[in-house]
């Protein structure tokens, strides 16, 4: 992950901007056309901006760079670091101006993948991200198993210090890995251009409550969210995994900017340093939540607030894997 964050170039080149505007066209122009209908055109930043939109379909991100792209407006997708694991699909993301992003359950799953040589199952899964999360215990893992997790060894590329322990380990690499991120954004900021941040992370077709990660954005590279509603995704796109329409409406809404105010966190607050996150935890998920509003009130009926919360898509360890 380290090496891929290093090679990553986060600028999309003029020509495959161009590809890019030409694939989107195609997808919604030509029969069975899909129209893309936008409302907010008004609240279209000038300069950079994180735009922050629901997540219902694996593709979603075509129609909001489709309109984008017409006016000239470039955006940086964070792409979960899951996506980068197929050699195709890696190349095509690494030409298309996006940062790869590890989150702190995939640094889990992966590293006790390549320890085991198989995938966790949820309750390891589970046991682990509390343990890494809140320190609890890890009481529902086999002690053979604990051991090996606290054996020396690079995370995700990141050289860390076991003495700390396998908590302390994975969160320094995360905050590694998150800092390296936040490089390849502020690259694209400095550059003009705008970030794509899904804030509900794992895909829904109702909204789900959102995570911390976009308010940490915008307070590292000091530019405000956009938040962005978008409804008819699953009825257009063939298939949930498929990037080809049918044809039909997508509804992209734009609402108005949101500033995250520093004054929500201390002056020497760090964005995606675990301990940091722990410590305003409250004030972070109190503008999530802020902006998730926002979110809902910009989607159709049918996409707003699932009634028990809860995504229709991959649960547990299963959605840091393809």
């Amino acid at each position: 992950m380290l090496q891929l964050l290093h090679e990553t170039n986060p600028i999309c080149t003029p020509a495959w901007s161009l590809a890019g505007r030409t694939f989107t066209d195609a997808m919604f122009w030509l029969p069975p056309r899909t129209r893309v209908e936008i409302h907010g055109v008004e609240h279209l930043p000038r300069g950079p901006a994180i735009f922050c939109p629901n997540h219902t379909h694996k593709f979603d991100f075509l129609p909001l760079r489709a309109a984008l792209l017409h006016r000239d407006m470039q955006l940086m997708t964070w792409i979960k670091a899951r996506d980068y694991k197929h050699p195709a699909m890696r190349w095509i993301l690494g030409k298309g101006g996006n940062v790869p992003l590890a989150s702190r359950g995939y640094l889990i799953a992966s590293d006790f993948a390549a320890v085991h040589r198989r995938k966790p199952t949820d309750d390891e899964y589970r046991a682990l991200r509390t343990h890494v999360d809140d320190g609890a215990p890890l009481e529902r893992i086999d002690p053979v198993i604990e051991r090996s997790l606290r054996t020396a060894r690079p995370i995700a590329g990141v050289s860390v210090d076991f003495a700390q322990g396998y908590r302390g380990a994975i969160r320094e690499a995360y905050r590694v890995l998150m800092a390296e991120s936040l490089r390849l954004a502020r690259r694209g900021r400095d550059l003009g251009r705008h970030q794509h941040v899904y804030p509900q992370g794992a895909t829904s077709k109702q909204l789900t409550p959102g995570h911390i990660g976009a308010v940490q954005a915008a307070l590292a590279l000091d530019i405000p969210l956009i938040p962005v509603g978008m409804s008819g995704c699953r009825e257009v796109f063939v298939g949930r995994d498929h990037p080809l329409t049918r044809g039909g409406r997508v509804v992209l809404r734009f609402g108005a900017a949101m500033e995250v105010p520093k004054s929500c966190v201390s002056a020497a607050f760090e964005p995606f340093n675990p301990d940091d996150e722990d410590a305003h935890k409250d004030a972070l998920q109190a503008q999530t939540d802020a902006l998730m509003a926002r979110v809902n009130a910009l989607c159709e009926p049918a996409y707003r607030w699932a009634d028990d919360l809860r995504s229709d898509g991959k649960q547990g360890v299963a959605r840091f894997y393809t």
